[in-house]
């Protein structure tokens, strides 16, 4: 989904500009043939005969609950799509942690190899390699900081291979400790736009229901009065027209492609990248 407008709301808001600017244009010429035809009808009947209708008044309120609802589209649309465009951006930080801790965790192997030889990985929790799911990823690193924090996992690795020093356990796992927490920030920051995006969907899309039905009424109001008044030309270029089932449904795969909106699950159990070795 791209961050400009989404197809759905366009449409909503070519078709409303479309009546508004008829509404705008006709209004003058909708209200002297009304008022003709009012007072020709009335004016064969005996007795007093009741004031006209304000139709300027009824027009110019219609327009008034167009615009604004259209203004509504609008709003809510644009907010979906910022939190969407944030939600995008904090999965792919998400992704970029975890590929720093596969990186870290395969330098960490490497790093205890070669200092210690293979014995040293069981005891530093590094003899398998990282799971696929992020929140794996980030136990398994948790418990890799926590035995190499261990005061007693020093004395418990093999002596250095000749030439080589002892790890300092201390300054490696601070590095991990911290790539862990910039991590599980990042997650707390998805669920909780997860939360905002999923109201933003729901706004958008009452926002969006409601002005179908403010839209449809208003043209059919405005269709009323334009054939009350004879000019049934101007009625027909503003006729509503519902959509088939079919195109309903068309028009909301297209809109919200299967997958695009409730992805959490999927996220979490895919890797980011292949699993280390």
């Amino acid at each position: 989904m791209a961050s400009q407008i989404s197809r759905a709301a366009l449409k909503l808001l070519e078709k409303t500009e479309f009546l508004v600017t008829s509404m705008r244009n006709l209004k003058t010429t909708a209200i002297v043939e009304l008022g003709v035809i009012f007072h020709e009808i009335l004016s064969t009947v005996p007795g007093e005969v009741p004031p006209a209708p304000d139709w300027d008044a009824l027009q110019e309120g219609n327009l008034a609950m167009l615009e604004a609802s259209a203004e509504e589209v609008r709003r809510t649309d644009r907010a979906y799509r910022r939190d969407r465009v944030r939600d995008r951006q904090l999965r792919r930080d998400r992704r970029d942690h975890v590929r720093r801790l596969k990186q870290g965790h395969r330098d960490l192997r490497q790093s205890f190899t070669g200092t210690y030889g293979d014995q040293a990985l069981p005891l530093v929790g590094l003899d398998a390699p990282l799971d696929r799911r992020f929140l794996a990823v980030r136990e398994q690193m948790l418990e890799v900081v926590e035995r190499m924090l261990d005061a007693d996992l020093a004395g418990k690795l093999p002596a250095p291979r000749a030439g080589q020093s002892a790890i300092d356990l201390v300054t490696l796992a601070g590095a991990r400790q911290g790539e862990i927490q910039q991590l599980e920030v990042t997650m707390e920051a998805i669920k909780g736009m997860r939360k905002r995006l999923d109201a933003s969907i729901v706004a958008r899309d009452e926002a969006q229901d409601r002005h179908r039905r403010i839209y449809a009424n208003v043209a059919r109001v405005q269709e009323g009065l334009y054939r009350l008044a004879g000019l049934d030309d101007l009625a027909d270029r503003i006729r509503v027209t519902e959509p088939s089932p079919r195109q309903k449904k068309e028009e909301a795969s297209q809109e919200d492609p299967a997958g695009e909106q409730n992805n959490t699950q999927e996220e979490q159990n895919q890797p980011a990248e292949p699993p280390a070795a």
